[in-house]
């Protein structure tokens, strides 16, 4: 309904603040991370935001980044995650270690979020592993489209340095990385083909 509201931030509470916008105040539930983050009473601020519609409740939740409102969406569409659960794994975890754990399929960094157990970490990782996987090299298409096409490179090469520029990683830096790994498992096994999570937690630990 609302995609963010840009307006003077008139009251700041524990857990949401308020917004005025055209003389409407409205109640926004934020994450204590961007709580603390936001800028001193009276002065103007931009949140991203999702409208979440109860048959008795209408509720706001904001974010000071789009990058938490998209994952805020993913983390809902998993089953038996609400928008309190999934803002807490996201206020947790931060949005950078949150996709490389589901990315990596870290189901034990996820459960470690308050209230989220195994099975849940699991269901969030394969409900959304190609879903954050996609929006990533959506949104980054320029920058990261040439490790998709690049021939020197196997798919599971391209696929591990797509995961890496998704994380915020440079292009240059993630070849060398992925090159690296590869290189490694070669040592062991000339014959070996790594799959692509072998290749991003090798990868990673140069990085």
């Amino acid at each position: 309904m609302y995609a963010y509201f840009n307006g003077d931030l008139t009251d700041i509470q524990k857990d949401s603040i308020i917004i005025e916008v055209s003389g409407i105040g409205y109640n926004i539930f934020m994450m204590p991370s961007d709580i603390s983050a936001l800028p001193l009473i009276g002065e103007r601020v931009k949140v991203f935001t999702y409208t979440c519609v109860k048959e008795d409740d209408l509720s706001l939740y904001g974010f000071l980044e789009k990058n938490e409102l998209d994952i805020f969406k993913m983390l809902i569409s998993v089953s038996g995650i609400g928008p309190k659960g999934a803002m807490s794994i996201i206020s947790f975890m931060g949005v950078n270690d949150l996709t490389r754990a589901i990315l990596l399929s870290d189901g034990k960094a996820i459960s470690k979020a308050p209230g989220i157990g195994a099975k849940t970490a699991e269901r969030i990782i394969i409900d959304l592993k190609d879903k954050v996987g996609k929006s990533f090299e959506d949104s980054g298409e320029s920058a990261v489209s040439p490790a998709r096409t690049n021939s020197a490179f196997g798919p599971e090469e391209n696929d591990a340095i797509l995961a890496l520029t998704a994380l915020g990683y440079s292009e240059k830096s993630a070849r060398s990385a992925v090159t690296s790994a590869v290189a490694d498992e070669k040592k062991k096994d000339p014959d070996a083909k790594p799959d692509t999570d072998t290749i991003l937690k090798k990868a990673l630990f140069y990085l």
